[in-house]
Protein backbone atom coordinates (compact mmCIF):
# COMPACT_ATOMS: atom_id res chain seq x y z
CA UNK A 1 0.00 0.00 0.00
CA UNK A 2 2.84 2.82 0.88
CA UNK A 3 4.67 1.46 -2.63
CA UNK A 4 1.23 1.96 -4.15
CA UNK A 5 0.79 5.45 -2.59
CA UNK A 6 4.53 6.61 -3.26
CA UNK A 7 4.42 5.80 -7.15
CA UNK A 8 0.78 7.91 -7.28
CA UNK A 9 2.55 10.79 -5.71
CA UNK A 10 5.54 10.15 -8.20
CA UNK A 11 3.21 10.22 -10.97
CA UNK A 12 1.50 13.55 -10.08
CA UNK A 13 4.49 15.35 -9.64
CA UNK A 14 6.44 14.15 -13.11
CA UNK A 15 2.78 15.70 -15.00
CA UNK A 16 4.28 18.92 -12.87
CA UNK A 17 7.54 18.89 -13.46
CA UNK A 18 6.33 18.97 -17.35
CA UNK A 19 5.49 22.81 -16.46
CA UNK A 20 7.64 25.84 -16.31
CA UNK A 21 7.43 26.52 -12.39
CA UNK A 22 10.14 27.76 -10.47
CA UNK A 23 11.09 25.60 -7.62
CA UNK A 24 9.29 25.93 -4.04
CA UNK A 25 11.36 28.60 -1.89
CA UNK A 26 10.78 28.67 1.51
CA UNK A 27 9.83 32.33 3.24
CA UNK A 28 8.00 34.03 6.00
CA UNK A 29 4.99 35.98 5.05
CA UNK A 30 1.36 36.53 6.15
CA UNK A 31 -1.42 36.59 3.96
CA UNK A 32 -2.94 39.34 2.65
CA UNK A 33 -6.78 40.94 2.37
CA UNK A 34 -9.37 38.88 0.87
CA UNK A 35 -12.55 39.14 -1.06
CA UNK A 36 -15.22 36.22 -1.81
CA UNK A 37 -17.42 36.09 -4.46
CA UNK A 38 -21.10 34.50 -4.40
CA UNK A 39 -21.17 30.65 -5.19
CA UNK A 40 -24.10 28.64 -5.49
CA UNK A 41 -25.14 25.66 -3.27
CA UNK A 42 -25.25 21.99 -4.60
CA UNK A 43 -27.01 19.06 -3.12
CA UNK A 44 -24.18 16.71 -4.38
CA UNK A 45 -21.42 18.86 -2.44
CA UNK A 46 -19.73 17.02 0.11
CA UNK A 47 -17.28 19.55 1.23
CA UNK A 48 -16.13 23.28 1.04
CA UNK A 49 -13.40 25.10 0.69
CA UNK A 50 -13.53 28.81 2.10
CA UNK A 51 -10.80 30.90 2.05
CA UNK A 52 -8.97 32.45 4.82
CA UNK A 53 -6.41 34.47 2.99
CA UNK A 54 -5.48 36.01 -0.07
CA UNK A 55 -7.47 36.80 -3.05
CA UNK A 56 -8.83 32.95 -3.17
CA UNK A 57 -11.76 31.84 -3.91
CA UNK A 58 -14.94 29.57 -2.36
CA UNK A 59 -14.95 26.11 -3.85
CA UNK A 60 -17.20 23.51 -3.44
CA UNK A 61 -15.77 19.73 -3.22
CA UNK A 62 -18.18 17.56 -5.08
CA UNK A 63 -15.75 14.74 -6.66
CA UNK A 64 -13.85 12.22 -4.94
CA UNK A 65 -10.48 13.80 -5.18
CA UNK A 66 -9.41 17.73 -5.52
CA UNK A 67 -5.31 18.86 -5.86
CA UNK A 68 -4.82 21.61 -4.48
CA UNK A 69 -1.33 23.48 -5.42
CA UNK A 70 0.62 26.13 -8.59
CA UNK A 71 0.63 23.20 -10.69
CA UNK A 72 -1.46 23.31 -14.15
CA UNK A 73 -2.63 19.74 -13.31
CA UNK A 74 -3.99 20.70 -10.08
CA UNK A 75 -8.18 21.00 -9.54
CA UNK A 76 -7.60 23.67 -7.20
CA UNK A 77 -5.03 25.75 -8.97
CA UNK A 78 -2.97 29.10 -6.81
CA UNK A 79 -1.76 31.58 -9.20
CA UNK A 80 -0.74 34.89 -9.06
CA UNK A 81 -3.85 36.31 -9.46
CA UNK A 82 -4.38 34.62 -6.22
CA UNK A 83 -1.21 35.65 -4.25
CA UNK A 84 2.03 37.62 -5.01
CA UNK A 85 4.32 35.62 -6.85
CA UNK A 86 7.12 36.04 -3.84
CA UNK A 87 4.05 34.34 -1.93
CA UNK A 88 3.39 31.85 -4.22
CA UNK A 89 7.08 30.12 -4.82
CA UNK A 90 6.56 29.19 -1.17
CA UNK A 91 3.47 26.76 -2.35
CA UNK A 92 5.03 23.36 -4.01
CA UNK A 93 3.28 22.29 -7.08
CA UNK A 94 0.98 19.76 -5.39
CA UNK A 95 0.70 21.36 -1.96
CA UNK A 96 -2.06 18.70 -0.85
CA UNK A 97 -4.56 16.30 -2.19
CA UNK A 98 -8.20 16.30 -0.22
CA UNK A 99 -10.41 13.67 -0.71
CA UNK A 100 -14.20 11.80 0.49
CA UNK A 101 -13.76 8.58 1.48
CA UNK A 102 -15.82 5.66 3.04
CA UNK A 103 -15.31 3.99 6.42
CA UNK A 104 -16.00 0.68 7.47
CA UNK A 105 -19.39 1.91 8.22
CA UNK A 106 -20.40 3.24 4.73
CA UNK A 107 -20.39 6.67 6.39
CA UNK A 108 -18.23 9.63 4.53
CA UNK A 109 -14.79 10.29 5.87
CA UNK A 110 -12.52 13.47 4.78
CA UNK A 111 -8.90 13.45 4.38
CA UNK A 112 -5.94 15.39 3.75
CA UNK A 113 -2.41 13.73 2.41
CA UNK A 114 0.45 16.53 2.46
CA UNK A 115 2.79 16.61 -1.18
CA UNK A 116 4.18 20.07 0.01
CA UNK A 117 8.28 20.66 0.48
CA UNK A 118 7.63 22.96 2.69
CA UNK A 119 4.60 21.72 4.47
CA UNK A 120 0.65 21.97 4.90
CA UNK A 121 -0.48 22.86 8.39
CA UNK A 122 -4.00 21.68 9.78
CA UNK A 123 -5.46 23.75 12.62
CA UNK A 124 -1.69 25.32 13.09
CA UNK A 125 -0.01 21.45 13.22
CA UNK A 126 2.18 20.33 10.38
CA UNK A 127 0.87 17.60 8.55
CA UNK A 128 4.26 16.01 7.27
CA UNK A 129 4.99 15.15 3.68
CA UNK A 130 3.68 11.76 2.03
CA UNK A 131 0.92 11.77 5.81
CA UNK A 132 -2.20 11.70 5.93
CA UNK A 133 -4.66 13.62 8.44
CA UNK A 134 -8.66 13.36 8.75
CA UNK A 135 -10.57 16.77 8.57
CA UNK A 136 -13.35 17.72 10.72
CA UNK A 137 -15.55 20.77 9.81
CA UNK A 138 -13.76 24.40 11.15
CA UNK A 139 -10.45 23.16 10.07
CA UNK A 140 -8.03 25.49 9.13
CA UNK A 141 -5.37 24.50 6.39
CA UNK A 142 -2.24 26.30 5.89
CA UNK A 143 0.35 26.60 3.37
CA UNK A 144 4.15 26.61 4.22
CA UNK A 145 3.79 28.25 7.62
CA UNK A 146 1.22 28.03 9.99
CA UNK A 147 0.39 31.28 10.23
CA UNK A 148 -0.49 31.47 6.20
CA UNK A 149 -4.16 30.68 6.54
CA UNK A 150 -5.33 29.43 3.27
CA UNK A 151 -8.68 27.49 3.70
CA UNK A 152 -11.71 26.93 6.26
CA UNK A 153 -12.36 23.21 5.39
CA UNK A 154 -16.33 22.79 5.93
CA UNK A 155 -18.45 19.14 5.99
CA UNK A 156 -21.41 19.69 3.81
CA UNK A 157 -23.14 16.49 4.54
CA UNK A 158 -23.67 17.18 8.25
CA UNK A 159 -27.20 17.88 9.36
CA UNK A 160 -28.08 22.05 9.00
CA UNK A 161 -31.50 21.33 10.33
CA UNK A 162 -30.20 23.07 13.40
CA UNK A 163 -31.22 26.16 10.99
CA UNK A 164 -34.79 27.02 10.03
CA UNK A 165 -35.40 25.94 6.12
CA UNK A 166 -35.42 29.66 5.13
CA UNK A 167 -32.05 30.23 6.02
CA UNK A 168 -30.34 26.81 5.09
CA UNK A 169 -29.37 28.74 1.67
CA UNK A 170 -27.68 31.43 3.85
CA UNK A 171 -25.74 29.79 6.20
CA UNK A 172 -23.43 26.95 6.73
CA UNK A 173 -23.17 25.48 10.14
CA UNK A 174 -19.60 24.55 11.61
CA UNK A 175 -19.75 23.71 15.39
CA UNK A 176 -20.73 24.31 18.41
CA UNK A 177 -19.51 27.23 20.53
CA UNK A 178 -21.01 27.26 23.78
CA UNK A 179 -24.28 25.59 25.93
CA UNK A 180 -26.61 27.43 27.40
CA UNK A 181 -29.90 26.96 29.93
CA UNK A 182 -31.99 28.58 27.17
CA UNK A 183 -29.96 26.76 24.01
CA UNK A 184 -26.70 26.71 22.00
CA UNK A 185 -24.59 28.88 20.25
CA UNK A 186 -22.86 27.66 17.19
CA UNK A 187 -20.55 28.74 14.66
CA UNK A 188 -21.84 29.38 10.90
CA UNK A 189 -20.47 30.64 8.00
CA UNK A 190 -22.72 33.06 5.86
CA UNK A 191 -22.44 31.80 2.32
CA UNK A 192 -22.57 35.20 0.24
CA UNK A 193 -19.78 36.34 2.03
CA UNK A 194 -17.35 33.88 4.07
CA UNK A 195 -18.02 35.39 6.80
CA UNK A 196 -18.22 34.05 10.44
CA UNK A 197 -20.99 34.50 12.61
CA UNK A 198 -22.54 33.03 16.33
CA UNK A 199 -25.89 32.02 15.92
CA UNK A 200 -27.42 31.72 19.15
CA UNK A 201 -30.76 29.43 19.10
CA UNK A 202 -32.97 29.84 21.81
CA UNK A 203 -35.28 27.12 22.22
CA UNK A 204 -39.24 27.80 22.95
CA UNK A 205 -39.79 24.67 24.86
CA UNK A 206 -37.66 25.62 27.40
CA UNK A 207 -39.07 29.03 28.02
CA UNK A 208 -41.50 27.45 30.30
CA UNK A 209 -42.57 30.85 31.94
CA UNK A 210 -42.84 34.68 31.79
CA UNK A 211 -39.82 35.05 33.76
CA UNK A 212 -37.60 32.70 31.29
CA UNK A 213 -39.41 34.78 28.11
CA UNK A 214 -38.63 37.96 29.91
CA UNK A 215 -35.29 37.27 29.83
CA UNK A 216 -34.73 36.42 26.25
CA UNK A 217 -36.70 39.13 25.02
CA UNK A 218 -34.89 41.33 27.30
CA UNK A 219 -31.80 40.15 25.78
CA UNK A 220 -32.67 41.15 21.86
CA UNK A 221 -33.96 44.37 23.34
CA UNK A 222 -30.53 45.25 24.80
CA UNK A 223 -28.61 44.07 21.98
CA UNK A 224 -30.84 46.03 19.57
CA UNK A 225 -30.53 49.22 21.57
CA UNK A 226 -26.98 49.86 22.47
CA UNK A 227 -24.01 50.31 19.87
CA UNK A 228 -20.30 50.00 21.20
CA UNK A 229 -17.23 49.23 19.68
CA UNK A 230 -16.59 46.41 23.19
CA UNK A 231 -20.09 45.12 23.03
CA UNK A 232 -20.90 42.18 21.41
CA UNK A 233 -23.16 43.38 18.34
CA UNK A 234 -26.26 41.62 16.75
CA UNK A 235 -26.79 41.32 13.23
CA UNK A 236 -30.02 39.89 12.52
CA UNK A 237 -32.72 37.98 14.15
CA UNK A 238 -34.89 34.98 12.53
CA UNK A 239 -37.23 32.33 13.97
CA UNK A 240 -39.23 29.57 13.52
CA UNK A 241 -41.61 27.96 15.31
CA UNK A 242 -39.02 25.86 17.52
CA UNK A 243 -36.66 28.67 18.71
CA UNK A 244 -35.64 32.47 17.99
CA UNK A 245 -32.04 32.38 16.46
CA UNK A 246 -30.00 35.47 17.06
CA UNK A 247 -26.89 36.39 14.78
CA UNK A 248 -24.41 37.93 16.56
CA UNK A 249 -20.39 38.77 15.67
CA UNK A 250 -17.99 35.71 16.00
CA UNK A 251 -14.89 36.64 18.33
CA UNK A 252 -12.21 34.01 17.34
CA UNK A 253 -10.32 34.31 20.43
CA UNK A 254 -12.72 32.51 22.66
CA UNK A 255 -13.44 34.39 26.32
CA UNK A 256 -11.27 35.97 28.58
CA UNK A 257 -11.37 33.13 30.88
CA UNK A 258 -9.66 30.63 28.67
CA UNK A 259 -7.05 33.52 27.86
CA UNK A 260 -6.38 33.72 31.88
CA UNK A 261 -5.90 29.21 31.81
CA UNK A 262 -3.59 29.70 28.72
CA UNK A 263 -1.84 32.85 30.37
CA UNK A 264 -0.04 31.58 33.03
CA UNK A 265 1.40 34.59 33.94
CA UNK A 266 -0.49 37.20 32.87
CA UNK A 267 1.55 40.43 32.53
CA UNK A 268 -0.02 43.58 34.59
CA UNK A 269 -0.11 45.99 31.11
CA UNK A 270 -1.61 43.07 28.80
CA UNK A 271 -4.15 42.92 32.00
CA UNK A 272 -4.56 46.93 32.04
CA UNK A 273 -4.80 46.96 28.30
CA UNK A 274 -8.16 44.31 28.37
CA UNK A 275 -9.56 45.89 31.96
CA UNK A 276 -9.50 48.91 30.01
CA UNK A 277 -12.16 48.09 27.35
CA UNK A 278 -13.95 46.09 29.87
CA UNK A 279 -14.39 49.44 31.97
CA UNK A 280 -15.39 51.30 28.62
CA UNK A 281 -17.95 49.19 27.93
CA UNK A 282 -19.90 48.75 31.28
CA UNK A 283 -19.42 52.72 31.63
CA UNK A 284 -20.84 52.86 28.52
CA UNK A 285 -24.31 50.36 29.84
CA UNK A 286 -24.64 52.27 32.65
CA UNK A 287 -24.82 55.84 30.67
CA UNK A 288 -27.57 54.21 28.56
CA UNK A 289 -29.51 52.78 32.04
CA UNK A 290 -28.64 49.32 31.54
CA UNK A 291 -27.15 46.98 34.35
CA UNK A 292 -25.07 44.07 32.93
CA UNK A 293 -25.25 41.94 36.79
CA UNK A 294 -23.63 38.60 35.16
CA UNK A 295 -20.13 40.28 34.31
CA UNK A 296 -17.38 37.33 34.40
CA UNK A 297 -14.52 36.40 32.46
CA UNK A 298 -16.79 33.78 30.01
CA UNK A 299 -19.00 36.68 29.15
CA UNK A 300 -15.83 38.79 27.78
CA UNK A 301 -15.18 37.64 23.90
CA UNK A 302 -11.83 38.08 22.78
CA UNK A 303 -11.16 38.49 18.87
CA UNK A 304 -8.05 37.15 18.66
CA UNK A 305 -5.95 35.10 21.39
CA UNK A 306 -3.02 37.85 21.05
CA UNK A 307 -2.37 40.26 23.94
CA UNK A 308 -3.49 42.89 21.28
CA UNK A 309 -7.18 41.45 21.11
CA UNK A 310 -10.17 43.87 20.85
CA UNK A 311 -12.83 42.60 23.64
CA UNK A 312 -16.14 42.74 23.31
CA UNK A 313 -18.51 42.05 26.48
CA UNK A 314 -22.05 39.91 25.92
CA UNK A 315 -24.75 37.83 27.18
CA UNK A 316 -27.18 40.29 27.99
CA UNK A 317 -30.00 37.63 29.07
CA UNK A 318 -30.03 39.09 33.39
CA UNK A 319 -29.61 42.56 32.54
CA UNK A 320 -31.34 45.05 33.54
CA UNK A 321 -32.42 48.73 31.78
CA UNK A 322 -32.72 51.27 34.69
CA UNK A 323 -35.54 53.92 34.37
CA UNK A 324 -35.44 57.08 36.89
CA UNK A 325 -36.77 55.64 39.97
CA UNK A 326 -36.41 51.93 39.72
CA UNK A 327 -34.42 49.89 41.60
CA UNK A 328 -33.45 46.39 40.95
CA UNK A 329 -34.43 43.84 43.59
CA UNK A 330 -33.83 40.94 41.71
CA UNK A 331 -31.59 37.71 42.77
CA UNK A 332 -29.08 36.74 39.74
CA UNK A 333 -25.31 36.68 38.75
CA UNK A 334 -22.75 34.10 39.02
CA UNK A 335 -22.01 33.17 42.47
CA UNK A 336 -18.27 34.36 42.62
CA UNK A 337 -19.15 37.14 40.75
CA UNK A 338 -22.39 38.34 42.47
CA UNK A 339 -21.88 41.59 45.11
CA UNK A 340 -22.64 41.37 48.85
CA UNK A 341 -25.84 43.51 48.70
CA UNK A 342 -27.00 40.98 45.93
CA UNK A 343 -26.83 38.41 48.35
CA UNK A 344 -27.77 39.99 51.34
CA UNK A 345 -31.48 41.34 49.96
CA UNK A 346 -32.04 38.06 48.16
CA UNK A 347 -34.13 40.00 46.33
CA UNK A 348 -36.32 41.54 49.01
CA UNK A 349 -34.39 44.92 48.98
CA UNK A 350 -32.87 47.29 46.49
CA UNK A 351 -29.19 47.37 44.70
CA UNK A 352 -27.45 50.06 42.18
CA UNK A 353 -25.16 49.75 39.21
CA UNK A 354 -22.12 49.43 42.11
CA UNK A 355 -23.02 45.46 41.35
CA UNK A 356 -21.10 45.46 38.74
CA UNK A 357 -18.34 47.46 40.03
CA UNK A 358 -17.49 44.37 42.79
CA UNK A 359 -18.29 42.24 39.56
CA UNK A 360 -15.51 43.97 37.59
CA UNK A 361 -12.96 44.02 40.69
CA UNK A 362 -13.47 39.97 40.94
CA UNK A 363 -12.47 39.80 37.14
CA UNK A 364 -9.61 42.07 37.67
CA UNK A 365 -8.77 39.89 40.84
CA UNK A 366 -8.47 37.05 38.97
CA UNK A 367 -6.69 38.29 35.99
CA UNK A 368 -3.80 40.14 38.00
CA UNK A 369 -3.66 36.93 40.77
CA UNK A 370 -4.36 34.24 38.35
CA UNK A 371 -6.63 33.14 41.16
CA UNK A 372 -10.12 33.58 42.00
CA UNK A 373 -10.77 35.91 44.48
CA UNK A 374 -13.19 33.80 46.85
CA UNK A 375 -11.64 30.11 48.04
CA UNK A 376 -14.66 27.11 46.91
CA UNK A 377 -12.41 24.78 48.93
CA UNK A 378 -12.04 26.94 52.08
CA UNK A 379 -14.67 25.98 55.64
CA UNK A 380 -16.32 29.14 55.32
CA UNK A 381 -19.15 28.64 52.49
CA UNK A 382 -18.28 31.37 49.27
CA UNK A 383 -21.86 33.13 50.00
CA UNK A 384 -20.30 33.89 53.20
CA UNK A 385 -16.48 35.05 52.11
CA UNK A 386 -18.10 37.16 49.48
CA UNK A 387 -20.69 39.04 52.65
CA UNK A 388 -17.63 39.89 55.03
CA UNK A 389 -15.63 40.96 51.77
CA UNK A 390 -13.03 37.93 52.95
CA UNK A 391 -10.56 37.10 50.37
CA UNK A 392 -6.77 37.40 50.76
CA UNK A 393 -4.78 40.89 49.77
CA UNK A 394 -3.22 40.71 46.30
CA UNK A 395 0.26 40.39 46.90
CA UNK A 396 3.35 41.47 44.15
CA UNK A 397 6.31 39.34 44.40
CA UNK A 398 9.96 39.09 42.58
CA UNK A 399 8.21 36.16 40.41
CA UNK A 400 4.67 38.39 39.49
CA UNK A 401 5.46 42.06 40.22
CA UNK A 402 2.07 44.01 40.63
CA UNK A 403 1.89 47.42 41.11
CA UNK A 404 0.87 49.06 44.54
CA UNK A 405 -1.90 51.42 42.21
CA UNK A 406 -3.60 48.05 41.02
CA UNK A 407 -3.76 46.47 44.01
CA UNK A 408 -5.41 49.69 46.16
CA UNK A 409 -7.98 50.32 42.52
CA UNK A 410 -8.99 46.28 43.32
CA UNK A 411 -9.64 46.91 47.27
CA UNK A 412 -11.70 50.10 46.60
CA UNK A 413 -14.10 47.83 43.91
CA UNK A 414 -14.43 45.31 46.66
CA UNK A 415 -15.23 47.17 49.32
CA UNK A 416 -18.89 45.35 50.47
CA UNK A 417 -20.63 48.58 51.63
CA UNK A 418 -21.52 49.67 48.00
CA UNK A 419 -21.65 53.17 49.23
CA UNK A 420 -18.29 53.35 49.36
CA UNK A 421 -17.05 51.20 46.45
CA UNK A 422 -15.87 53.13 44.09
CA UNK A 423 -18.16 53.74 40.40
CA UNK A 424 -17.18 52.62 37.12
CA UNK A 425 -16.75 56.49 36.00
CA UNK A 426 -14.04 56.90 39.22
CA UNK A 427 -12.33 53.89 38.30
CA UNK A 428 -11.99 54.68 34.80
CA UNK A 429 -9.91 57.74 36.43
CA UNK A 430 -8.15 55.58 39.34
CA UNK A 431 -4.44 56.55 38.71
CA UNK A 432 -3.58 52.93 37.64
CA UNK A 433 -5.73 53.30 34.31
CA UNK A 434 -3.89 56.70 33.27
CA UNK A 435 -1.63 55.25 30.90
CA UNK A 436 -0.28 57.29 27.88
CA UNK A 437 0.98 54.00 26.49
CA UNK A 438 -1.98 51.60 26.89
CA UNK A 439 -4.51 53.84 25.40
CA UNK A 440 -1.81 54.35 22.35
CA UNK A 441 -1.96 50.46 22.08
CA UNK A 442 -5.55 50.88 21.90
CA UNK A 443 -6.07 53.58 19.52
CA UNK A 444 -3.43 51.94 17.33
CA UNK A 445 -5.21 48.55 17.17
CA UNK A 446 -8.32 49.83 16.57
CA UNK A 447 -7.70 52.55 13.56
CA UNK A 448 -6.60 49.12 11.99
CA UNK A 449 -10.13 47.79 11.72
CA UNK A 450 -11.26 50.73 10.37
CA UNK A 451 -15.11 51.77 10.34
CA UNK A 452 -17.36 48.84 11.67
CA UNK A 453 -18.98 46.58 8.63
CA UNK A 454 -22.51 47.82 9.69
CA UNK A 455 -21.63 51.54 8.94
CA UNK A 456 -21.53 50.49 5.32
CA UNK A 457 -24.76 48.65 5.17
CA UNK A 458 -27.44 50.30 3.46
CA UNK A 459 -30.17 51.51 5.22
CA UNK A 460 -32.45 49.30 3.69
CA UNK A 461 -30.82 46.40 5.70
CA UNK A 462 -31.07 48.28 9.13
CA UNK A 463 -34.94 48.62 8.48
CA UNK A 464 -35.35 45.36 7.61
CA UNK A 465 -33.20 44.12 10.61
CA UNK A 466 -35.56 46.33 13.46
CA UNK A 467 -38.21 44.56 11.43
CA UNK A 468 -37.24 41.11 11.94
CA UNK A 469 -35.96 41.80 15.47
CA UNK A 470 -39.52 43.35 16.61
CA UNK A 471 -41.37 40.61 15.40
CA UNK A 472 -38.68 38.03 17.26
CA UNK A 473 -40.03 40.23 20.55
CA UNK A 474 -43.55 40.02 19.54
CA UNK A 475 -43.33 36.50 19.38
CA UNK A 476 -41.31 35.61 22.55
CA UNK A 477 -43.51 37.90 24.85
Amino acid sequence: MVLHLVLNIMDLEEQCNKSQLPDTQKIDSEFGSLEVEEYLDNEEVWGKLYPLGYNLQPRDLAGKVYLVGRGPSCDIQLTSQHMEPVILSTVSKIQFKIEVEKDESGSSIFSLLDLSSNGTFVNKKKVGKNKKVYLSSNDEISLSQPQNKAYLFVDSLSCNSWLPISQRNNFSIITQLGQGAFGEVKLAIEKSTGKRYAIKRILRSVCQNDSDKNQITNEIKILRRINHQFIIKMLDVFENSEAVFIVLEYMPGGDLQQKIKRTKNFDENDVKFFFYQLLLAVDYLHKEGIIHRDLKPENVLLSSESNDALLKLSDFGLSKIMHSASTLKTFCGTLLYTAPEILLSKGCSSYTPLVDVWSLGCILYLCLSGKPTFNVKNTMPVQEQIIRGYFPRIKSTPEKHISDNAIKLVEKMLLVDPSKRITVNDTIKHPWLQDKTMEAKLKTVLSKLGKENLENVSPEYHEKKRRRTEFAVTMMS
